[in-house]
């Protein structure tokens, strides 16, 4: 489906062409993206596990204590 021609006399805006994006900002961006990347899995995966060890490890002491009480 077309659009309908504009009315006469009726100008219609161009576009400008989007600006060139030097080489030092996408090295910038690229950065940001490997540090984002590291810290995500890199910390944070790893601060996690920890935290899943330590409950863990939490559990089995708790679940050790209260097992004695049964006869």
């Amino acid at each position: 489906m077309s659009r309908p021609a504009p009315p006469p006399g009726f100008v219609l805006p161009v576009p400008k062409p989007p600006a060139r994006i030097g080489p030092a900002r996408w090295l910038l961006w690229w950065a940001a993206i490997a540090l984002a990347l590291f810290v995500f899995y890199g910390v944070f995966s790893v601060g996690w596990v920890l935290l899943r060890l330590a409950a863990g490890i939490a559990d089995r002491r708790s679940r050790k204590r209260r097992v004695p009480a049964q006869r």
